[in-house]
């Protein structure tokens, strides 16, 4: 049964619970956030669909994290969960040789890769991510690692924030964002926000170009 341990005292996470009264343990816990109120993990016992599923520490809530269409009832595993608790990613159940890596956003799941793609990125020329290990506080960088053909050994995506330049997702773009860019200069991740590889000069000039708030 999934469990916490809270300055070294267990308790056992609270029961998923369904309309009707029938209530469900949740297996064993595998990701949590920094905080250590949003915990997510693998195998809800006895309930139909193959869920994963995520515990929400401030409203003491659970919700369950279905497996992509395709695999079923096999498990899903959900691995890793942003700040909030509003993204979570893992895989998909079955054959590590066949798995299929998922993100859920407010609960509802679809292939990681598919997600990339819709939002005008791309995979390259790997057919799928395999496993997603775990998700950034701010839910814009995922790492994971591959073991079936067709699908990368290890890999990073970066998503850039909604709105250029956003870095910190505070709604604008300010001394704190140019501070995070600076802090990452030459380097790689969210500050570059041109996509070229490096942060550097061309990252520097989009954030100035956004600066003040956000759009909307």
């Amino acid at each position: 049964v999934g469990a916490r341990w809270i300055d070294g005292v267990e308790s056992y996470l609270p029961k998923y619970v369904v309309p009707g009264g029938a209530s469900y343990d949740l297996g064993e816990a595998l990701g949590c956030n920094l905080a250590g109120d949003q915990i997510v993990g693998y195998n809800v016992f006895n309930a139909p669909g193959g869920p994963a599923w995520h515990f929400n520490g401030v409203t003491n809530t659970v919700e369950v994290l279905p497996n992509l269409a395709q695999f079923g009832t096999q498990d899903a595993l959900a691995l890793g969960v942003s700040a909030d608790g509003s993204t979570a990613v893992g895989t998909s159940g079955g054959s590590p040789l066949a798995r299929t890596a998922i993100i859920w956003i407010n609960g509802v799941g679809q292939n990681l890769k598919t997600y990339i793609e819709s939002k005008g990125g791309t995979i390259g020329s790997f057919t799928q991510l395999g496993t997603a290990n775990d998700i950034t506080s701010d839910g814009r960088t995922i790492v994971g690692w591959g073991f079936g053909p067709g699908q990368p050994p290890g890999w990073i995506v970066h998503f850039p924030a909604d709105c250029v330049g956003d870095l910190n997702s505070d709604g604008s773009v300010g001394a704190e964002d140019l501070a995070q860019l600076l802090g990452a200069w030459g380097g790689r991740g969210p500050a570059d926000l041109s996509g070229n590889g490096t942060v550097g000069p061309e990252d520097l000039a989009l954030l100035l170009g956004a600066w003040g708030s956000c759009p909307g």
